[in-house]
């Protein structure tokens, strides 16, 4: 008897007892939980609205752009968005079978997902009825994943697979194997051929990766809206400024330190931009008078000297076709009434220094008084490069916020994806020696000094002492009156600082740049009549400008 037990009944006991128990680990009655009849927003979209609206009224430097979700709400979210319109009938009280399941078929009916926030997890739990001979068998499956979020990346890690009350997350290579040797390929190459390049499945880790950018370049076709995206990702990166989490108590939460990058300094404006070729030409010859002044205090090569009016007319000029409208670059209409606008861009020097700025707003059109602002400031070094002057840009701020340079080209993005004046990174104005030709110079080199730009141009064979002697002779004998009440004086005050032997070259450079203020404070008519008569006189003293250059204009 012992015989027939072990060897027979054992075994047919064991191989009836393998289902049993499998039918017994994977029954779970679920209930859809009472939270599917709370109220809450009626999509992700509305939550953004009323977070930014909420930002917008009173925005400073500790603004957060702030978003949350409590579990019952997430679910009333899903139910709405996912199951309604798979069955508008679900859950609305009729009793019938179309309200009790999203789908029911002969074989199963789906009673529907919902989520449970957990400290560290985020937990998925649908629910499910299997008909087979008049029995309702009643599963659940449960998945459980760690959520990592990034602005480069979310990694989504499978924790907990269970089917009822049976685990298998544990047999996931199992699965995969299964899965391969049935359709012939493995599941990763699945998944990642689902995920179309967006992201990454490792079956190894259980993990799915999404790419941020690549979602962003997905779902943004404009290149210039995406350069704005994949920016503003990459200044929240680097300045920590998004934080995203869950827990049981407090649901899921998002906050965006955007009140960081505020800034809401008045941009600067130009009054009274250029209008044509032969006017740029007018300007860039009246400012040559500054030539003559800064020839008496150097050994080498003098310079014209640009303010940041004169400096930002010529860019502005430059990059007029591609503006969209004569007061911004770029717009973009966020949502449903938000409107994101790169306004003009100029330039600003301050001692040795000199930065690119991009004025960049956020407005509620529906109240435009609801307003973010931001300067995003470069900072920048001028250089020549042959014929060009080039502009080379590097790191950025924007309010508390700082960016590596590896990011400027996104930024320059916003400046129009075929501005002429965008080369690899940089503001290039290509043959910008030719313009000084025209008005008899040629450049040499640039350097931001005493917040202005010089732009030095080469002398010609004529020493440098006899330039200097006869530039003192015509400046002792000219006529001031009609070029403003301190300009006579001031020149005055500079030969006499320069004479003086005790003087130190801080004494000269103060003395020449009260004296190049005094030019810069005409009008434009007026300092080209100012570098027209000492012109004249110094042709009359036997000294032209061709003959202090060197060339012809």
């Amino acid at each position: 008897m012992k015989f027939l037990f072990k060897f027979i009944f054992l075994p047919i006991l064991t191989i009836l007892a393998i289902p049993i128990l499998f039918l017994a680990l994977t029954y779970k009655s679920v209930d859809i939980p009472n939270e599917y009849d709370a109220t809450g927003p009626a999509n992700l979209s509305e939550m953004v609205t009323t977070s930014l609206d909420s930002f917008l009224t009173d925005t400073d430097s500790t603004s957060e752009v702030a978003l949350s979700l409590a579990q019952d709400e997430t679910n009333v979210m899903i139910k709405n968005m996912v199951f309604i319109p798979m069955n508008a009938n679900y859950l609305d009280g009729s009793g019938g079978e179309n309200d009790e399941y999203v789908i029911k078929t002969e074989n199963y009916g789906l009673q529907g997902a919902w989520i449970r926030f957990e400290d560290d997890l985020l937990e998925v739990e649908a629910g499910a009825h299997v008909f087979f001979a008049g029995i309702s068998f009643k599963t659940r499956l449960l998945l459980a994943f760690n959520l990592d979020v990034s602005t480069e990346e979310i990694i989504l890690t499978l924790d907990k697979l269970t089917i009822g009350n049976l685990g298998l997350a544990w047999a996931f290579p199992v699965a995969d194997w299964l899965v391969e040797t049935i359709v012939k390929q493995d599941i990763a190459s699945l998944i990642n051929e689902y995920l179309g390049g967006l992201g990454t499945f490792d079956v190894g880790e259980r993990s799915v990766t999404l790419d941020i950018q690549s979602l962003v370049e997905e779902q943004i076709t404009d290149p210039q809206e995406a350069a704005l995206v994949n920016s503003l990702l990459a200044f929240l990166d680097a300045n920590e400024m998004l934080d995203v989490g869950f827990s049981k108590d407090n649901g899921f939460s998002a906050s965006l330190a955007l009140g960081k990058a505020y800034d809401d300094s008045i941009p600067y404006v130009l009054s009274s931009p250029i209008a044509t070729d032969a006017e740029l030409h007018s300007i860039l010859q009246a400012q040559a008078s500054t030539l003559l002044m800064s020839v008496l205090t150097t050994e080498t090569a003098p310079y014209i000297s640009f303010d940041e009016l004169t400096l930002n007319q010529m860019m502005e000029y430059m990059m007029r076709d591609s503006f969209a409208d004569p007061t911004y670059l770029f717009s973009t209409v966020l949502f449903d009434h938000y409107e994101m606008k790169t306004l003009i861009p100029y330039l600003a020097m301050s001692d040795d220094e000199l930065t690119f700025n991009i004025p960049l707003t956020l407005i509620d059109t529906a109240e435009t008084s609801h307003e973010f602002k931001t300067i995003i400031k470069i900072n920048a070094i001028p250089s020549v490069e042959g014929p060009n002057l080039v502009i080379e840009l590097n790191s950025l701020t924007a309010g508390e916020v700082v960016v590596g340079e590896e990011h400027i080209i996104n930024i320059l993005t916003l400046l129009g994806e075929n501005n002429a004046l965008v080369q690899d990174g940089n503001i290039v104005i290509e043959d910008f020696d030719q313009e000084l030709s025209q008005v008899g110079m040629s450049l040499e080199d640039v350097a931001v000094v005493s917040s202005r730009l010089r732009l030095y141009v080469g002398l010609g064979t004529t020493p440098i002492e006899d330039i200097q002697n006869t530039i003192n002779t015509v400046l002792d004998g000219f006529d001031y009156s009609g070029y403003g009440p301190d300009l006579g004086n001031d020149i005055d005050n500079l030969q006499s600082v320069i004479a003086d032997p005790n003087a130190t070259p801080e004494d000269i450079e103060n003395a020449l740049q009260t004296v190049l203020e005094d030019i810069d404070d005409l009008t434009p008519a007026e300092q080209e009549a100012l570098f027209n008569s000492l012109s004249t006189d110094l042709e009359n003293a036997g000294l032209s400008i061709e003959d202090i250059l060197g060339v012809m204009p």
